[in-house]
C-alpha cells in the first residue's frame, strides 16, 4: 500500500532550473528495501528529481512524502531526515570544507544518532575502506579530487545505515574497481535505494525519466 511505501510521489509536477517542466503530475512509489536505478537522457532532470525527493526543491504542484509524512516547508524538519532516516549522496558529495574526509563521514552518525566521536569515527573508517579511501581519511574535500568527494558521500550514507538512500551520479566516469565498490555498497544497503549511478552490472527494477514523464521498467532479472 502507499501508506508503507519508503518514498512516494503524489501527481507531482516539478519544473527545472529553465522552468521547464522536469515531471508533470508524475505518481511512483518505492518499497522500503527497494533498489531502483532512475535513468534517463543527459538533461531529463535526474538530479532535480533526486533534490526533490530530498526535500531540496519544492515541487510546483502534488506532494512527496519520505515514509508516510510529506514535506512541510523545510526539509530539515522532517522526521525521517531529523532521525538520520536520509542518506543523501549529489554529484558533487556535499562535504563540509573545514572538515576532513573521516569527520564528514562521522558527523551524520554523532549528530543525528548521538554516537561518541570515537564510535562514529570507527563507522566511518570502516566505509572508507570498503570504498578505498582509507588512506585519504584525514584530507579536507579540497584536497580530494571530485569522485573521492562522492565516494566520500557514500561512505557518509554508508556509516549512516539510512533507510532511503538517494545518490545522484558520479561527477565523473568512475574506474572499474571504484564502481565496483561503489556497486557493492548500494547492493547491500539495507534501505531503499534511489539511484542516478548505474553500476557496473545495473540489474533490478529502473525509474526512467525522460521528456517530463516518469515511467517504470520492472526487472526481467530470473
Amino acid at each position: 500500500s502507499m501508506d508503507e511505501a519508503i518514498l512516494v510521489l503524489e501527481q507531482v509536477t516539478l519544473l527545472g532550473e529553465a522552468g521547464a517542466p522536469v515531471l508533470r503530475e508524475a505518481t511512483a512509489q518505492l518499497s522500503p528495501g527497494a533498489k531502483l536505478c532512475l535513468a534517463g537522457p543527459a538533461g531529463a532532470g535526474r538530479s532535480c528529481l533526486l533534490r526533490a525527493c530530498a526535500g531540496l526543491t519544492v515541487p510546483t504542484a502534488g506532494r512527496i512524502l519520505l515514509a508516510g509524512v510529506p514535506f512541510e516547508s523545510l526539509a530539515f524538519q522532517h522526521p525521517l531526515i531529523r532521525r538520520g532516516g536520509l542518506g543523501w549522496v549529489p554529484t558533487s558529495g556535499g562535504l563540509l570544507v573545514n572538515q576532513t574526509l573521516r569527520a564528514n563521514a562521522a558527523l551524520p552518525l554523532r549528530f543525528t544518532r548521538k554516537h561518541s566521536k570515537a564510535s562514529a569515527e570507527e563507522e566511518a573508517d570502516r566505509w572508507l575502506a570498503a570504498l578505498g579511501l582509507s588512506d585519504r581519511a584525514h584530507l579536507r574535500p579540497h584536497a580530494l579530487d571530485p569522485t573521492d568527494r562522492w565516494m566520500g558521500a557514500l561512505a557518509r550514507a554508508a556509516a549512516l545505515g539510512p533507510d532511503l538512500w538517494l545518490v545522484d551520479r558520479p561527477p565523473g566516469a568512475l574506474d572499474p574497481t571504484e564502481a565496483q565498490r561503489a556497486a557493492r555498497v548500494l547492493q547491500e544497503a539495507s534501505g531503499a535505494v534511489l539511484t542516478a549511478f548505474e553500476g557496473p552490472d545495473p540489474g533490478g527494477s529502473r525509474w526512467i525519466l525522460a521528456a517530463g514523464r516518469l515511467s517504470v521498467e520492472e526487472s526481467h532479472a530470473t
